[in-house]
């Protein structure tokens, strides 16, 4: 195992198994079912290289729209931050979690709660001083981005 340097280190609050919480999300039947599996894989992946030591997994995977802030995985999710039981909350990008400025409020319940996120395609990671900077900067950029596509799909019907 190769283990990639992280300051600060992650660190299990049970100073013995590292709990992480994947977040995988899709938003229509439209888009590949294995792209959720892709997302696990690429979380696990990076856990895998940068903390030696026993991991202990759990995932949320869903389909549905990130703008919607009634779906019960995300209220799933906000329940799993606030219980302290986690260690880190690892995603692909804040999108996959939930869109807008709601996104920019899991990192900051994450780091009320203890729970350290990270956003690997963002590289988000509230043990570093910028997350704030880059979370409101990536939450403007994915807002965009939706926007562009739901265009270019209106076009296209």
């Amino acid at each position: 195992m190769s283990v990639y340097s992280l300051h600060p280190p992650l660190f299990a609050r049970d100073r013995r198994t590292l709990r992480v919480l994947i977040v995988a999300r899709i938003s229509t039947i439209h888009q590949d079912a294995r792209s959720l599996d892709d997302q696990e894989a690429l979380c696990r992946r990076w856990i895998e290289d940068h903390y030696d030591g026993p991991v202990e997994f759990e995932v949320i995977a869903t389909r549905g729209s990130g703008e919607r802030l009634d779906r019960a995985e995300l209220r799933q999710i906000e329940d799993r931050i606030a219980s302290r039981e986690l260690d880190v909350l690892i995603t692909e990008d804040l999108g996959r979690i939930v869109r807008r400025t709601h996104a920019v409020t899991v990192c900051e319940n994450c780091e009320d709660d203890g729970v350290r996120l990270i956003s690997i395609n963002d590289r988000i990671d509230t043990g570093q001083e910028n997350w704030r900077t880059l979370a409101f900067f990536h939450t403007l950029h994915h807002e965009s981005h939706n926007v562009d596509t739901a265009q270019r799909i209106r076009r296209s019907l």
